[in-house]
């Protein structure tokens, strides 16, 4: 099963990014827009694995993730991944909790290594995906993000991780949750 962790994105605020790309959409360049129910961030994406290694994937996510506190997490400017200076992911990046991001990967990653998980090599650059980019009108496409002010900071409080697996389909990936991992509350 293809699996990754990541934190889904509160109901209302999906609604309220979709309804801002539906406007995006009318703007030009050919991308195609992850579903609103499909929105997430990516803590760590795994790929491929199997069953016993979806075991040791639950057992480090039962001894990392409890020990680390809830937080809040602030969506803002847009971005773009570009790969050999075309771009190929139009993102929403990450004002607020970057640091918590980045230190919840860093703990699964210590653990994820150890059991020998092949992770990407890649550096982790917390952000939202939105879209994938299908033209290669390079210009238009930077222009876009450049000149959309979504006007809006969307916040919220992460509250738990979880697993997903990613099924591929000619209309695009289908996510499913396999399991939740809370973080520790301490106003309770």
């Amino acid at each position: 099963m293809r699996l990754f962790l990541a934190i889904k994105i509160p109901a209302n605020i999906r609604n309220e990014i979709t309804e801002r790309i539906v406007e995006i959409k009318r703007l030009g360049p050919k991308v195609r827009w992850i579903a609103g129910d499909n929105l997430h961030i990516t803590i760590v994406f795994l790929g491929e694995i199997n069953r016993e290694k979806a075991q040791q994937l639950e057992k480090i996510c039962n001894r990392v993730i409890p020990e680390l506190s809830v937080f809040e997490i602030g969506l803002g400017k847009l971005g773009l991944f570009s790969h050999k200076n075309k771009p190929k992911i139009i993102w929403l990046g990450i004002n607020e909790g970057k640091e918590n991001l980045q230190k919840l990967y860093k703990k699964l990653t210590i653990y994820l290594q150890e059991k020998k998980f092949n992770l990407e090599s890649r550096s982790y650059i917390p952000h939202l995906t939105l879209g994938k980019i299908k033209t290669e009108k390079n210009k238009e496409v930077e222009d876009l993000v450049e000149t959309t002010n979504l006007e809006k900071k969307w916040c919220f409080r992460v509250e738990e991780i979880k697993i997903m697996s990613s099924e591929l389909s000619s209309s695009g990936a289908v996510y499913k949750e396999i399991s939740n991992f809370r973080l520790q509350n301490l106003s309770s």
